[in-house]
């Protein structure tokens, strides 16, 4: 998979990120939800993020591990918090990165494979991260999956700059789980049904391992449809 190391450049206010910090003593990694508030020459501020309702303690100098995505490209940089701001808003300060790691989205090759997947909605645009008991819940199946994201057939109209957290049933027993940001919504086939629409749901942070094991499963599962003479 081919990365690139590229000079950070300003990125939008409102952009949705993912925090990856390490919690604990035994290297557990927990993954947040934020947005940019404000860019400056030193730090990028971003909405302070929660979990279950509570503001998570992360105190100057913490290691973070900062992840988002446009249409064409993920992006990924290690930072550390420079300090908090507690009005009007809570929010974070992270020490501006002067590069960044880029993928491309094209360099993953896409399937076309109707799994089972359940949407968890953990922001919707413009709101701060959902309370626990506030979480909403849908289900769909895949339209297409490649290592960067996934096409989604729901009944569920989730509007563009949604955050979801994603569960998809890669095989019976075998689930696979990612963060995710809606990036568009479109009409579903008319043979589904009114009430079905498609959405474009690109990953948000997924480590290489992850990647890696997605990439090697859409390969698997094209050499099984090669066989059976579908593709």
């Amino acid at each position: 998979m081919n990365r690139e190391i590229v000079p950070f450049r300003d990125i939008l206010v409102n952009q949705r990120l993912q925090l990856r910090v390490a919690v604990g003593g035994d290297g557990r990694r927990q993954s947040l939800a934020s947005r940019v508030e404000d860019v400056n020459r030193q730090a990028i501020v971003v909405a302070h993020p929660t979990a279950e309702g509570a503001l998570v303690d992360l105190p100057r100098g913490t290691p973070v591990e900062v992840a988002y995505a446009d249409d064409a490209a993920l992006y990924r940089f290690v930072t550390r918090v420079r300090g908090r701001i507690l009005r009007p808003a809570p929010q974070l300060e992270l020490e501006r990165p002067e590069q960044v790691v880029r993928i491309q989205r094209r360099e993953f090759v896409r399937l076309a494979l109707s799994l089972p997947v359940r949407l968890r909605v953990l922001a919707l645009p413009g709101e701060e991260a959902a309370a626990e008991e506030g979480l909403a819940c849908h289900h769909g199946r895949t339209r297409d999956v490649s290592a960067g994201g996934a096409h989604v057939l729901t009944s569920a109209p989730l509007p563009r700059g949604t955050i979801v957290e994603l569960e998809v049933e890669l095989r019976p027993g075998e689930c696979f789980l990612a963060l995710g940001e809606v990036v568009r919504r479109e009409p579903a086939p008319p043979e589904l049904g009114p009430d079905v629409v498609a959405l474009g749901v690109n990953f948000l942070g997924l480590e290489l391992k992850e990647q890696h094991y997605l990439v090697n499963f859409v390969f698997q599962q094209q050499r099984e449809l090669r066989k059976k003479g579908l593709l």
